[in-house]
C-alpha cells in the first residue's frame, strides 16, 4: 500500500505540474498574483496597501507572492513561466492534503482506507482544475484549515487557533468557520484555555500583519510601532473585501447562478439585501451550532458543523465567487 501511495502521489504530482505548465489559467487573478508580488518588493510592506491600489487579499499570501516574485525576477522568467510558478503553491498544497488524508485515515482505519480516500481526493476534477489549471489558491487556505481542525480534534486548542489565524490571513473566507472554533473552545469551560486562544490568536494575527500597517510610512520610531498596533486598518481591509462584489453571485455555481443571477447587482434589493444576508448568516451559524451540540461523535460534530456552514453559505449567501 505504501508503494502504491507513493506511485500515485508522484504520478498525480507530475500530472498537476504538466497541467499547470501547459494550461492557461484565469488571467485576471494570475495577473494580480504577479502584480502584487512585484509591488510588495518595490514599495515594501508598509506602503503596499493603498486607497488607490486594488488588492482584496489579506497580508499572509502577499508574503508568498513577494517571495515568488523575487525568484521569477532573479531568473528573468517570461509571463508564462511566471504564471506557472504562481500556480505551484496551490499545486503543492493539493499534494500535502493528499498526504495528510493518507496519514490521518491510515491511523484511524488502516492503510487501505487511507490510500483509497487520498486518491479519491487527488483525482477530484474540481481540485485539479482549480489549482493546476485555473491557478486559484483555495488549497493553500484548505491545508491550514484542515491541520487546524485536526489539532482542534486532538484538543491542541492553542495550535489550532494559531493555524486558524494564519488561515484567515490567507483568505477572508477562513472567517466563515469562526463559529466552530467558538463552539469548541468555549465548550472546554477552561478560562485559561479560552484566554490563551484569544490572546495568542490575536498576537499571531497582528504580528504577521504588523509590517503591512500604513503607520510605518506615516510616522517613525516608537510611535510608528504603537500606531501599527492599531488593528483598525486591517478591520477596514476585511470589511471592504467582504462588502465588495456587490452581486448575487460572481461565477459561483450556487442557487443564484442556477437562477440566472450571475453578475446581477444587489442594488435591486435595496436595504433588503443586508437583511437577507444577515438572516442567511444567522441560519448558517444556528444550523452549524445545532449539528455541533446534537452530534455526539467528536470528529463528526467538528467537521459536519463546518461542512454545513460552508455549504449553506456557499449555496444561499450573496456575493459568492
Amino acid at each position: 500500500i505504501c508503494l502504491a501511495f507513493l506511485c500515485s502521489f508522484f504520478s498525480l504530482l507530475i500530472i498537476r505540474i504538466l497541467l499547470a505548465a501547459f494550461c492557461q489559467g484565469f488571467a485576471t487573478d494570475l495577473a494580480c498574483w504577479s502584480a502584487w508580488g512585484e509591488r510588495v518588493n518595490v514599495t515594501g510592506t508598509s506602503a503596499f496597501y493603498s486607497n488607490d491600489y486594488f488588492c482584496d487579499y489579506p497580508p499572509f499570501y502577499i508574503y508568498v507572492l513577494g517571495i515568488l516574485n523575487k525568484f521569477t525576477t532573479l531568473l528573468n522568467l517570461n509571463v508564462h513561466a511566471v504564471d506557472f510558478i504562481n500556480k505551484l503553491p496551490a499545486v503543492l498544497c493539493d499534494m500535502f492534503i493528499m498526504a495528510l488524508i493518507y496519514i490521518t485515515v491510515s491511523r484511524l482505519h488502516g492503510k487501505k482506507q487511507g490510500f483509497l480516500m487520498s486518491v479519491i481526493f487527488a483525482l477530484c476534477p474540481i481540485f485539479i482544475y482549480n489549482s493546476s489549471v485555473w491557478g486559484q489558491i483555495e488549497s493553500v487556505l484548505l491545508i491550514f484549515l484542515l491541520v487546524s481542525f485536526l489539532e482542534l480534534y486532538r484538543k491542541n486548542y492553542l495550535t489550532a487557533t494559531l493555524l486558524f489565524a494564519v488561515a484567515v490571513l490567507i483568505k477572508p473566507q477562513g472567517l466563515l468557520l469562526t463559529p466552530v472554533y467558538i463552539f469548541e473552545i468555549l465548550s472546554t469551560k477552561n478560562k485559561r484555555t479560552i484566554a490563551g486562544c484569544i490572546l495568542w490568536g490575536y498576537a499571531i494575527f497582528m504580528l504577521l500583519s504588523l509590517p503591512f500597517s500604513p503607520a510605518w510610512s506615516e510616522s517613525s520610531g516608537f510611535w510608528a510601532f504603537i500606531n501599527a498596533l492599531n488593528p483598525l486598518w486591517l478591520i477596514d481591509k476585511y470589511l471592504t473585501t467582504l462588502s465588495s462584489y456587490n452581486f448575487f453571485t460572481v461565477n459561483a455555481f450556487n442557487l443564484y447562478g442556477l437562477l440566472g443571477l450571475n453578475w446581477v447587482s444587489l442594488e435591486k434589493l435595496g436595504i433588503f439585501s443586508d437583511i437577507i444576508s444577515a438572516s442567511i448568516i444567522i441560519l448558517a451559524v444556528a444550523g452549524g451550532g445545532y449539528i455541533y451540540f446534537k452530534v455526539k461523535d467528536r470528529a463528526s460534530k467538528l467537521f459536519l458543523s463546518a461542512y454545513f456552514i460552508l455549504g449553506f453559505l456557499y449555496t444561499f449567501a450573496f456575493k459568492m465567487h
